[in-house]
């Protein structure tokens, strides 16, 4: 026979009522007031459990080490050097990322054809051979 609560939770509450009505006395009257010190331990300890969670986030990224950071320049700059490229190519590379309106330039390792838009945009013309050459340099797999 399953037991049911509901018949003996009179009887448990029976003889409590002061009990009960004692543990609501801090609740009435001018116990029930806020004071600045309570207001202020609040504040306190919010704050404590904030700095707590912002320490704790910063040495869990510290803690990842920075291959977490997004740095596109950084990007670059590991690309252009496990390719081997000088400074004049990388600078060539930067330019024509701007010229062909790229906003990271580390997308032109991974598109040869933004190479060939490069090459024939007015401005970059003249170095089109070398654009040609740094394209082959970086895709070709001979």
């Amino acid at each position: 026979m399953p037991l049911n609560f509901s018949t003996y939770l009179p009887t448990l509450f029976a003889d409590r009522g002061d009990t009960l009505r004692e543990l609501g006395g801090g609740f009435r009257g001018d116990q029930a007031k806020l004071s600045i010190k309570d207001i202020a331990i609040v504040v306190v300890a919010g704050a404590a459990v904030v700095g707590l969670f912002f320490v704790l986030s910063r040495f869990a990224s510290w803690r990842e080490g920075r291959s977490a950071y997004h740095n596109p320049k950084q990007l670059f700059r590991k690309l252009a050097a496990a390719h081997s490229l000088n400074f004049r190519e990388r600078w060539l590379l930067n330019q024509a990322a701007s010229y062909i309106n790229i906003p990271l330039p580390a997308c032109l390792f991974l598109r040869p054809d933004l190479f060939d838009l490069a090459s024939a945009h007015p401005e970059l013309s003249p170095r089109a051979a070398e654009l040609i050459a740094l394209k082959r340099k970086l895709f070709d797999r001979r």
